[in-house]
């Protein structure tokens, strides 16, 4: 289990004075945890945010959350991960929504060579501008030395 806080502000001070617009303030919470059962090779997790952006006259905030899955299998060589995540804004002028899904697996070739493909497919909507859906795929390659 973990949960982190930040925040972070700043202001436009001239002459001793901050008018009216010439500051800000961003908060950000999160909660996330993990399960791991060693005797199945499995994890299961998820996370919860909000973020509440004050910046100058301008309001927004988000609130999110994600659940996600991960097996070791082939001989615990590969590390197969599946994970949903939705994320909802909303702000003085418009909202927007994000709902995504992660797929995410990595094979490891004799101890030293590791070879991820990743592939996340997110689902936009929005108030102010048209729906639009994305898909972005990797391929990565790595070596231990």
């Amino acid at each position: 289990m973990n949960f982190n806080y930040s925040i972070a502000g700043q202001a436009n001070e001239q002459g001793g004075i901050i008018r009216r617009g010439q500051a800000s303030t961003v908060q950000n919470f999160n909660l996330a945890h993990t399960v791991n059962f060693t005797g199945i090779k499995t994890a299961l997790n998820s996370s919860l945010d909000y973020t509440n952006n004050q910046v100058g006259q301008f309001d927004n905030s988000s609130l999110g959350a994600s659940i996600g899955v991960s097996k070791k299998i082939l001989k615990e060589k590969m590390n197969a991960n599946f994970g949903l995540l939705y994320n909802n804004t909303q702000s003085d002028t418009n909202s927007g929504s994000v709902f995504g899904i992660k797929l995410n697996n990595t094979y490891t070739l004799l101890q030293k060579h590791n070879f991820t493909l990743g592939m996340i497919s997110m689902f936009r909507s929005s108030t102010d501008r048209p729906s639009n859906n994305d898909i972005m795929m990797n391929l990565n390659y790595g070596y231990s030395f």
